[in-house]
């Protein structure tokens, strides 16, 4: 039997059967604005969470918009926070945004321009867009020159095209001009705007120093390149292993023109990448600098000697030992290792190939011994994946994964006939 194209549609997306009978749909595009997304982007945060595919999702400011000027930053203090916090979201999780005077008033990608023109003759024929006095997009009204007034008098309101990918990055002039039926033209409207579509070159003079030998906490430093159109606002760096393989760590916020304090997950050879992101949101890994790490074996790194209590460096070949345990829905670390010293411990749940929980807390030893204890919920305790790790002083010393043990079914016991 042929399948209609809402039975196309729904079966392409599908990917799952749910229990309830209910069908669990993949959404391959998610719009976001500047009203609802703060809520969700924060408990991201809170998890650690990443959008799963930022490719797919795009952010745009349409609720807040003055109907005046798109000039930032807005007069309406509650529109500029509102608008200001997403900017930083979709730059901080790789959303494309596309808003009113585009990001810091700069504006990128490929953006919308609506206008209207009213004339009293003979009607308006044509809106033109236009971009340094070349033309952009034309808007042409329905007309008939046979009749003496050919052409609408009044266009309404007409959405225009503006693909400011094919501007180079500076500033440039936009002019609206209505064309009439007889052929004169009259300036609707002019508006001087900067554009900027291209990411921030390479940092200049990358470089990590340690400032303990053999430790594992570098100081990252660089020099900001010249002559951006949108200024540079912010850096972001990741360390991977120096092979090419193995897991990288999530990427870091830091400083526009740096330093940058970055920790490496333990002894070996590390990669450090930092890149740029100016104030239109245009950042890349593609044009990161990098530099090499190199943390001696059996090194414990850390930053500088400790305190008193539980803030002392351990010595060199202090070990730790972790082993948890699944209390109904409650994940239970136990940590054994030195007398004293700082371990971070946390946990990820995955499931279906997701991380559904994570959790992190920074104990401090005492009597060489210490145990954190993390609440998960109903779906995270019975299914998931957990993982945990700690690390003593900022060196990953040991992780584990939680096995469960199915259960037993427990033998149904007779009950006794009621007397009555």
């Amino acid at each position: 039997m042929a399948e209609t194209l809402f039975q196309k549609v729904w079966n392409a997306h599908t990917v799952r059967r749910l229990p309830s009978g209910q069908t669990q749909l993949f959404v391959g595009l998610h719009l976001i604005h500047e009203v609802t997304t703060p809520q969700a982007f924060d408990m991201l945060r809170q998890h650690g969470w990443r959008v799963a595919f930022p490719d797919r999702t795009f952010g745009t400011v349409d609720h807040i918009v003055p109907t005046d000027t798109r000039r930032r930053p807005f007069v309406d203090l509650m529109a500029e926070e509102m608008t200001t916090a997403l900017e930083r979201n979709c730059r901080e999780f790789g959303i494309h945004l596309a808003g009113p005077g585009e990001a810091g008033g700069f504006h990128k990608g490929t953006e919308s321009v609506t206008t209207s023109a009213q004339d009293v003759g003979s009607g308006v024929q044509s809106i033109v867009l236009a971009a340094d006095g070349q033309p952009i997009e034309t808007y042409n009204a329905s007309c008939n020159f046979t009749f003496a007034q050919p052409c609408p008098l009044s266009t309404g309101a007409q959405t225009l095209t503006l693909a400011t990918t094919g501007l180079s990055d500076g500033t440039h002039t936009l002019t609206l001009v209505a064309i009439d039926a007889a052929g004169n033209q009259s300036t609707v409207a002019s508006e001087q705007i900067a554009v900027d579509n291209n990411p921030p070159p390479p940092p200049i003079g990358l470089a990590a120093t340690a400032p303990q030998v053999g430790g594992s906490t570098f100081t990252a430093s660089w020099t900001d390149p010249s002559g951006q159109v949108a200024p540079i606002t912010a850096a972001t760096y990741q360390v991977c292993p120096a092979s090419g393989s193995g897991a990288c760590s999530a990427l870091t916020a830091a400083p526009a023109a740096g330093p940058a304090t970055v920790t490496v997950p333990g002894p070996g050879s590390w990669s450090l990448a930092v890149w740029l992101t100016d104030a239109a949101g245009n950042g890349t890994a593609a044009n990161a600098a990098h530099t090499a790490l190199t943390v001696p074996a059996g090194s414990l790194g850390g930053g500088g000697s400790g305190g008193s209590g539980g803030g002392g460096s351990p010595t060199p070949n202090a070990t730790i030992h972790v082993s948890e345990t699944l209390r109904g829905r409650e994940l239970v670390v136990h940590v054994s290792g030195p007398a004293t010293g700082r371990v971070r411990v946390s946990f990820t749940g995955r499931l279906g190939g997701r991380t559904v929980a994570s959790g992190a807390k920074t104990v401090a030893l005492k009597h060489g011994g210490l145990t954190a204890t993390f609440k998960l919920g109903p779906r995270t305790a019975a299914h998931a994946t957990i993982r945990v790790s700690a690390r003593l002083d900022h060196q990953l010393a040991v992780s584990s994964t939680l096995h469960r043990h199915p259960r037993r079914s427990k033998p149904k016991r007779e009950r006794s006939p009621l007397v009555t």
